[in-house]
């Protein structure tokens, strides 16, 4: 798939790609604002023309973009009048903010572009907090469209997997290994092995109570 001239279409790219961007960002929203904890840091990798800070407004405290697109973010500004807001020029791979920073992070109709996306979920992870909600879009006609979404499932707590026309939408956390733990525990717990081995373990208590 030939990359897009992003510097180049940044005055038309509303015009071209804002209904089909909201389309993403409504099923986002759907999944992911029960699971929101109420103060909201977001981020936006690769934000474009700021789209997506107007369609959640209502949602954020804080939200920041970033884009390596000068022109893009040129746009972003622009189409801007809220002080919750910020656009910064930055790569997916080296973002430029502390750990644990923000709990709802979104990357749509990006990920295909970054030149190292493991690096780039890594750097996701970085800057979410414990119980952030991450949300990332990949786009079906990408050839590594295969390739992104084993990456995510194998690096991210998949909440939801939504296949859509274009797009596969992927809604998630960070791996807790202690909750992992936990809902195996819980599993096991509750499986037929489980429950036999308590049974002989009973039956061997009862024999060697008799026997004393």
């Amino acid at each position: 798939m030939a990359e897009i001239p992003y510097d180049v279409i940044a005055k038309s790219y509303n015009a071209l790609h804002g209904k089909e961007q909201e389309q993403k960002y409504k099923a986002i929203l759907n999944i992911a604002k029960p699971l929101l904890e109420k103060a909201i840091n977001m981020l936006d990798i690769g934000c474009g023309t700021g789209l997506a800070a107007k369609y959640f407004k209502n949602i954020y405290n804080q939200y920041v973009g970033i884009d390596n697109s000068y022109e893009m973010l040129a746009q972003a500004v622009t189409n801007s009048n809220s002080d919750k807001t910020l656009f910064t020029l930055a790569s997916a791979e080296e973002l430029p903010f502390k750990n644990k920073a923000f709990n709802f992070i979104i990357c749509v109709t990006a990920m295909h572009n970054f030149a190292n996306p493991r690096k780039a979920l890594k750097e996701m992870l970085r800057v979410a907090t414990s119980n952030a909600i991450i949300a990332i879009t990949i786009l079906k006609k990408s050839g590594k469209a295969k390739q992104l979404l084993n990456l995510c499932k194998k690096e991210l707590d998949i909440i939801k997997i939504l296949e859509e026309e274009k797009d596969f939408i992927i809604i998630a956390r960070k791996i807790n290994i202690k909750r992992n733990i936990d809902e195996r525990l819980v599993k096991y717990c509750n499986s037929k092995v489980f429950k036999a081995l308590q049974t002989s373990v009973k039956t061997w208590l009862v024999q060697n109570n008799n026997k004393k």
